[in-house]
């Protein structure tokens, strides 16, 4: 009996010190504010920049191009084009998966480990 009522005791103890310190985690909460939108202007990569043998992506009707490894798999256009609906594209590239010569061999574990 006496340590049910000790666990009761114990437990109204860390209730009120848990509510006693909930004025310390309230949240002042921000209004977002509004940000100016910026305008991007296109312009010419100078051909220094440019990788030699690096390949050229190029979407003339959202303005978009950039560079990628030969060795990568070819881009993958997703797009949204539908008349007096918001435009969008999403391009999507990566390396080609490694083929048998690119993975490194496991070293054999000596025998009677």
């Amino acid at each position: 009996m006496k340590t049910q009522a000790l666990s009761v005791w114990i437990l109204f103890l860390f209730l009120a010190a848990l509510l006693a310190g909930c004025d310390a985690l309230e949240v002042d909460w921000v209004q977002p504010t509004a940000t100016p939108e910026t305008t991007l202007t296109p312009g010419v990569i100078p051909a220094s920049a440019l990788e030699t043998d690096w390949v050229i992506y190029h979407n003339a009707d959202f303005g978009l191009a950039f560079q990628y490894p030969p060795t990568w798999q070819k881009p993958v256009e997703m797009r949204h084009t539908e008349e007096g609906k918001d435009r969008w594209i999403v391009v999507t590239i990566a390396p080609n998966p490694p083929g048998p010569s690119d993975v490194a061999e496991m070293p054999s574990c000596p025998e009677g480990t």
